[in-house]
């Protein structure tokens, strides 16, 4: 992705042939391709700080 950014293009644009390329095409498919519309429910601050916490993200 830092080298996409770095030459101010997608990774699809950059290397279409890196995994991460078609990692991305793959969520695009299942987003184009969903038909189950809900509005999902926000996350409680304290389960959000906990999965922070669990990663090691606030380290």
């Amino acid at each position: 992705v830092q080298r996409a950014e770095i030459n101010r293009q997608t990774v699809i644009q950059w290397k279409p042939d890196v995994p991460q390329a078609d990692a991305y095409r793959g969520l695009a498919k299942a987003i184009d391709e969903n038909e189950t519309f809900v509005v999902p429910t926000p996350m409680e601050i304290e389960e959000l700080e906990k999965l922070l916490m669990d990663f090691g993200l606030m380290n």
